[in-house]
């Protein structure tokens, strides 16, 4: 089962050590597909359509609100996003 792990400095050092993502394609023979690990900035835009965090929120605090309002539409974004990768 995938899983995806958030935390202070963990996303930095998983990015880092995924390294980049090969495929091989009919067309064009092997090449680097752009994926990696997404960075909390890359969260906030992917998930929230936002660049800041307002009111000493983590992104963590966002997921939970959203959750609790009943909006899967940022976790399904992440997933999706994981997923494409």
């Amino acid at each position: 089962m995938p899983t995806f792990i958030l935390g202070a400095g963990f996303n930095i050092d998983a990015a880092h050590e995924a390294g980049p993502f090969y495929g091989d394609s009919l067309y064009v023979g092997r090449h680097k597909i752009d994926c990696g690990y997404p960075l909390v900035r890359d969260i906030l835009r992917l998930c929230f359509r936002t660049d800041q965090i307002h009111d000493g929120k983590s992104v963590e605090d966002l997921f939970s609100d959203a959750l609790e309002r009943g909006d899967h539409v940022p976790l399904t974004n992440l997933v999706d996003s994981l997923a494409g990768c």
